[in-house]
């Protein structure tokens, strides 16, 4: 759904969907033509899930208590989408059972994102020089309420989970 108009639009872009309890892979790993597993190249933390969350990412604070166990992905491209009703996020579910019948059973998609989780995770610890920075040039409010390497607009959200307000 697009924020200005409420209507459903056609998918841009891939669809990069967290995982949790798969083993650390080395490298990317073909699942299928346009899907693959791939591995999160540094340890997702509760200040990278924030800085999602400034950026529009609502929830991430229950993805906290299991960030750490977060060590792969699972990237569906979206020129891939040749087979009508299987959409990204379809062959992201498909790659998820085949997963399971391959014998990982204690894994869970958690969470989508049209930007690969790997920029999410480290951010902090990559930026925190920036922050610094920003912060003895600028003062407080410009470091904390326009910093200079935010994360790109967050779209995405929680899967699997079942949440009430």
């Amino acid at each position: 759904m697009t924020e200005k108009d409420n209507t459903t639009t056609k998918d841009t872009g891939n669809w990069y969907i967290l995982t949790v309890g798969l083993p650390h892979i080395p490298a990317p790993i073909p699942l299928a033509s346009g899907v693959s597993l791939r591995p999160i190249n540094e340890p997702l933390t509760v200040f990278d899930l924030a800085a999602a969350g400034a950026t529009g990412f609502q929830g991430w604070a229950v993805l906290e208590p299991i960030a750490t166990a977060c060590t792969c992905e699972i990237e569906s491209a979206v020129d891939a989408n040749i087979s009508p009703g299987y959409d990204t996020l379809n062959r992201a579910w498909l790659a998820s059972a085949l997963l399971v019948l391959r014998g990982f059973t204690r894994h869970l998609c958690v969470a989508c994102s049209r930007y690969s989780w790997n920029i999410i995770a480290g951010h902090q610890k990559r930026h925190s020089a920036t922050f610094q920075k920003q912060l003895q040039d600028e003062g407080v409010e410009p470091a904390v309420f326009t910093p200079r390497d935010d994360l790109p607009k967050f779209q995405g959200q929680l899967l699997d989970y079942h949440l009430s307000a």
